[in-house]
């Protein structure tokens, strides 16, 4: 069950990686409105990338989830922080997931 958890979580930061990286013009425009750097996006949809490649390895994918539960944090903070309360449910979701996999592990 952790294996499908960590797989379903690595295709999600995929999917937000590559978007993140493509830079289209919605991603780009909410940065920008929120007061980060126009490099942000790019920084993002890396770490994403290499929170994806972490978590498929069962070696690797603690790391993988602290990086994942790192950048969820961030992500739900910035909504946050700019009232888009709706929208900071899905990395308190991804978060939950992310500790749950991280918690099987240690069996």
């Amino acid at each position: 069950m952790s294996h499908f958890i960590a797989w379903s979580a690595s295709l999600f930061f995929l999917i937000g990686g590559l978007i993140n990286l493509i830079g289209e013009e919605s991603a780009r425009s909410e940065y920008t409105r929120w007061g980060y750097p126009t490099y942000m996006n790019r920084l993002v949809g890396s770490l994403e990338l290499l929170t994806a490649i972490l978590l498929i390895p069962a070696m690797t994918r603690d790391l993988g989830a602290g990086m994942g539960i790192s950048a969820m944090f961030g992500a739900g903070f910035t909504l946050f922080v700019h009232r888009k309360y709706r929208h900071a449910l899905m990395p308190g979701a991804v978060i939950v997931l992310l500790v749950i996999v991280v918690a099987m592990s240690m069996d």
